[in-house]
């Protein structure tokens, strides 16, 4: 995809319907633009898997939730990072279904990454919030299997991060 200019990333507000209408419900506040890495793809397509780059609360060109969660960083606050974060990662996957979302056959897999203390320990609670998203969006399809990781640190200083692996349809 290098030499590919097919975009990475496709704000939400190009989504097509029924699915555009059901994000606007979802997050009345939409990121507009987005930073693409310089040294590695936000999505690889395999076969029918499309494997998504770890996603930070990242709005526009700002990481909105930083510190530690428990600390600078309070549950609501995590909970709407990781809202955020799927925000990034349905926009590419978007992208990749050149906005048509309807492609997707099935959420597989999301990995969940929150940075709390080393008694922090409602990291599921957390990635629940990206779980719900997923699921509002998707009904059944979105339904996945999960992991809620405890870490010490993630990129910029990001409270929390959500990678995951989405099977398209043809």
């Amino acid at each position: 995809m290098a030499e590919d200019s097919k975009p990475q990333w496709l704000p939400l507000r190009e989504v097509t319907e029924p699915f555009g209408s059901r994000l606007a419900a979802l997050y009345p506040l939409m990121p507009d633009t987005f930073v693409v890495p310089a040294h590695f793809q936000l999505s690889v397509l395999d076969g029918d898997l499309l494997w998504v780059s770890g996603q930070v609360p990242r709005f526009n060109q700002d990481i909105r939730y930083t510190g530690i969660v428990g600390q600078q960083v309070s549950m609501e606050q995590a909970r709407e990072a990781a809202r955020l974060c799927v925000a990034n990662f349905l926009s590419i996957v978007a992208a990749a279904c050149d906005g048509d979302l309807g492609r997707v056959a099935q959420v597989v897999r999301i990995t969940g990454y929150v940075r709390g203390d080393a008694n922090f320990a409602s990291q599921s609670e957390v990635i629940n919030a990206a779980s719900e998203v997923l699921t509002a969006l998707f009904g059944a399809c979105g339904r996945h299997a999960r992991s809620a990781i405890g870490v010490h640190s993630l990129p910029g200083g990001a409270a929390v991060e959500v990678e995951g692996v989405v099977r398209l349809k043809a």
